[in-house]
């Protein structure tokens, strides 16, 4: 073996062993990236999202659709949903989810508009229940007081009945009216 000469590779100079050196992390990096994104699902769950906003939609109509809740069940719907999930996957659409990047403004205004909603109405039927009130108050009063003007005025028994009082059952107030009326 002595006459054989022995090749070894080239001694590297300190600037090649900090190149090669960062190749070698680049590639350890990007297997770590593919690894990764292997991991990862490849797109939103279309059928998870339909399922959720059609469920979603159901529970805010019901009040005024109660039929619905019988129709879409969430087995119904998630069937459904994964059936047009396939058609939109195959052609292309929605690949960035139902809602894309307006996902949490969607979501936010799912739980808000009914909230403000039934706000709203409560609202409106807390000032008509007031409304209500004051008015019976008010005809309460001029009622008492034309009839107290009769009063005063019949003392003597010649005199004839001032204004037009109503009859007393036209006040008569039903169990609910009285509610919150002072007395």
């Amino acid at each position: 073996m002595m006459g054989q000469e022995q090749t070894s590779a080239p001694a590297m100079t300190p600037e090649q062993a900090a190149d090669f050196a960062a190749l070698q992390a680049g590639a350890v990096e990007q297997e770590t990236e593919a690894a990764a994104m292997a991991t990862e699902p490849a797109g939103p769950d279309l059928a998870g999202e339909i399922t959720g906003l059609v469920l979603a939609f159901v529970a805010i109509a019901k009040p005024i659709l109660p039929s619905l809740e019988g129709i879409y069940t969430p087995e119904v719907t998630a069937a459904a949903a994964g059936a047009v999930a396939t058609v939109c996957n195959k052609h292309g659409w929605l690949s960035g989810g139902m809602m894309g990047e307006w996902g949490e403004e969607v979501a936010a205004a799912i739980v808000i508009v009914p909230l403000a909603i039934a706000t709203a109405k409560a609202v409106r039927t807390d000032i008509d229940e007031n409304n209500r009130k004051a008015e019976y108050i008010k005809l309460r009063k001029q009622a008492d007081l034309v009839q107290h003007m009769n009063i005063a005025h019949n003392l003597d028994g010649k005199t004839e009945p001032v204004g037009d009082a109503p009859k007393w059952g036209q006040l008569t107030p039903q169990p609910a009216e009285l509610e919150g009326v002072p007395a």
